[in-house]
């Protein structure tokens, strides 16, 4: 029939279940994301406030530090707890953070450029 979607006398407002348009499905697909959308970014910053409070907590008691890469400028935040190793790569470039590594590197290279020239 042509006209399962349409209501008619008597029928006592049900209706024909009837397929989605490619209309339909877009626009549902679209307020779907929207609302995803919506709703990872709260979390986003739920966890971000999570992490300010965290290591602030951290940081007056004495339980992290800050260092600044010197490769890319990078402020890094780290905590210092017995049972966390911690990381001695940059997590923003992936270079050293340790000075002394830096340094030897920064020798080694200019060493073979100066290699490299003879």
């Amino acid at each position: 029939m042509a006209n399962e979607g349409v209501l008619k006398a008597g029928q006592g407002g049900r209706r024909v279940a009837r397929k989605m348009t490619n209309k339909e499905i877009s626009e549902e697909i679209m307020r779907l994301s929207t609302t995803q959308q919506g709703l990872i970014r709260a979390v986003s910053q739920d966890i971000d406030r999570l992490n300010v409070i965290m290591f602030a907590t951290l940081n007056q008691l004495g339980f992290a530090e800050q260092i600044d890469c010197a490769s890319c400028k990078q402020v890094i935040f780290r905590p210092k707890l017995e049972e966390l190793k911690l990381e001695d790569i940059c997590p923003s470039c992936g270079k050293s953070l340790e000075e002394d590594e830096v340094a030897e590197v920064a020798t080694a290279s200019s060493d073979s450029d100066s290699d490299e020239e003879e």
